[in-house]
């Protein structure tokens, strides 16, 4: 079993979905040996944009990223919501290097320096070199049925 590793495993969506999912159980079991840090979804241009302008969230709400230990082992890792995926230029550079810098930062406040990087869907293939020198890549994907 593996053992006394940095894993960093880039979610779907959010750790509160609420369904179970294999990637919980995933995650969870490798925490009991390894330190895990689950990656959510980064947020949307658009979808905040339509939370804003529909008073679902407002800016005083926009959070900045976060890294939250859930249990032993097991952390999670939030994007900054003001900083989101954004087509056109020059938002999508600028809050492309936003974002790298923040996981980049709370993965190096708690020590991570060569982890296993774990993708779980193709729309994630820019975030590639998001983090430097990984000890190995996995490219992971489940169908939905």
């Amino acid at each position: 079993m593996l053992s006394d590793r940095d894993i960093v495993y880039f979610g779907a969506d959010s750790w509160e979905d609420v369904l179970w999912r294999d990637r919980h159980e995933i995650c969870m079991r490798l925490a009991a040996r390894n330190r895990v840090i689950y990656v959510e979804s980064r947020p949307y241009f658009r979808k905040l944009r339509r939370r804003l302008w529909n008073g679902e969230t407002k800016w005083q709400d926009l959070k900045w990223a976060s890294l939250r230990e859930i249990c032993p082992g097991l952390f999670v890792f939030r994007y900054p919501d003001w900083a989101p995926i954004a087509g056109r230029f020059p938002f999508r550079q600028i809050f492309a290097v936003i974002r790298r810098n923040a996981i980049r930062s709370s993965l190096k406040h708690i020590g991570v320096t060569r982890p296993i990087v774990w993708f779980n869907t193709p729309n994630l293939v820019d975030l590639l070199d998001d983090l430097p020198s990984p000890a190995l890549r996995i490219y992971h994907v489940v169908d939905q049925y």
